[in-house]
């Protein structure tokens, strides 16, 4: 239990295990995520020898972003303006959605092999070619991006899956002597549907749903029992 805290009644959940629906605190650093899509989608080359090589270096491979490369995602949410009509001299409010797409953003760190910069510059040139026509929109879309938040334990949470996602922009790379950091990119990406899986919350809706149809049954049973025993009771004394 957090020092500080004498109540009584606070204990129980913090004395509880997490089975028991005690307290449990998420950290934001328990989670990985990764990039959905075919880095070979282009082909391997296969045999031809330089010539070969050359032109499949041509076809423009994208970069193996990996777990470790990506720091920070940030989960956007459905957002809801306030409205209101006028009944004569009574206002009567409701939400309505205020929504045009989600936007999320994902911070990766570079390496050695400048893999992140490589990836931004190659999301850039899948948007608008060299000479400056824009691609068709299902030439720019990732298939998606997939953030698995864990526990303390490594057991899964939360998924979430964000669907043909789309590059907008990345930070600037600052180099400097000044500093040892790492280079750092925030990239902010575009998407208009995200899928959710509640794991645990699944499996406790489960329990609940298994518990309350056990606790259903026995009533059942019960009941039954009792109408039996009523019954036999008035069968024996006729």
């Amino acid at each position: 239990m957090p020092v500080g805290i004498n109540n009584i009644e606070l204990l129980r959940y913090f004395r509880q295990p997490e089975t028991a629906f005690g307290k449990s605190v998420q950290r934001s650093w328990t989670f990985w995520g990764f990039f959905m899509y075919n880095p070979f989608s282009n082909g391997l080359p296969i045999g031809g020898g330089i010539k070969a090589l050359a032109g499949a270096l041509n076809k423009d491979f994208p970069p193996i972003i990996q777990p470790f490369h990506i720091l920070s995602v940030t989960v956007p949410t459905y957002t809801f303006t306030h409205e209101h009509m006028m009944y004569g001299q009574v206002p009567r409010s409701f939400p309505i959605l205020d929504f045009k797409g989600f936007e999320f953003t994902t911070e990766l760190e570079e390496d050695e092999r400048g893999t992140v910069d490589y990836f931004i510059n190659w999301n850039q040139r899948r948007i608008i070619d060299s000479d400056g026509y824009y691609k068709a929109p299902n030439k720019v879309k990732i298939p998606g991006f997939v953030l698995e938040v864990q526990d303390k334990m490594g057991i899964p949470v939360i998924y979430y899956i964000f669907h043909d996602i789309f590059f907008l922009n990345a930070s600037e790379a600052s180099y400097a002597y000044t500093n040892g950091d790492s280079i750092k990119r925030t990239l902010t990406w575009a998407c208009d549907r995200i899928s959710q899986m509640y794991v645990k919350q699944n499996a406790v809706a489960a329990i609940i749903g298994a518990a309350a149809g056990a606790a259903e049954l026995t009533r059942d049973l019960a009941s039954s029992t009792v109408g039996l025993t009523q019954y036999m009771g008035r069968k024996l004394t006729t």
